[in-house]
């Protein structure tokens, strides 16, 4: 049987809803994203086809778009004089991120190609 949208983003909707009361209920000693992922888990070996996000609108766009915005907002908890008084911390992130650009560039270039 066809699902169709509007079920498909309600069973979406409804599991992360079950997922963030669960939490809010345990004080995030659960955490809602476990719920989440196990309830959609148990949906996918019973009654909600593999393919619910695509059904449901919640596809790549909408994935992309969420993590542009979770980085947002986690940018926003720092202020900047944390920042400042964690420079070692911040200049550490950023030799590691300068790194890992680095060891693609050039190592990764070769094993997988400039193409990909």
């Amino acid at each position: 049987m066809e699902m169709s949208v509007i079920v498909a983003f309600i069973v979406c909707a409804g599991f992360l809803a079950i997922g963030d009361v669960v939490s809010n209920m345990t004080r995030a000693f659960v955490p809602s994203v476990f719920v989440a992922a196990a309830l959609f888990l148990l949906g996918f070996w019973t009654f909600v086809p593999e393919n619910v996000d695509v059904i449901a609108g919640l596809g790549m766009p909408i994935a992309l778009m969420s993590i542009y915005l979770l980085l947002v907002h986690v940018g926003t908890l720092f202020s900047v004089q944390e920042l400042v008084s964690e420079w070692r911390t911040v200049a550490t992130a950023l030799a590691g991120i300068a790194g890992m650009v680095l060891l693609l560039l050039t190592i990764g270039r070769f094993l997988v190609g400039w193409e990909r």
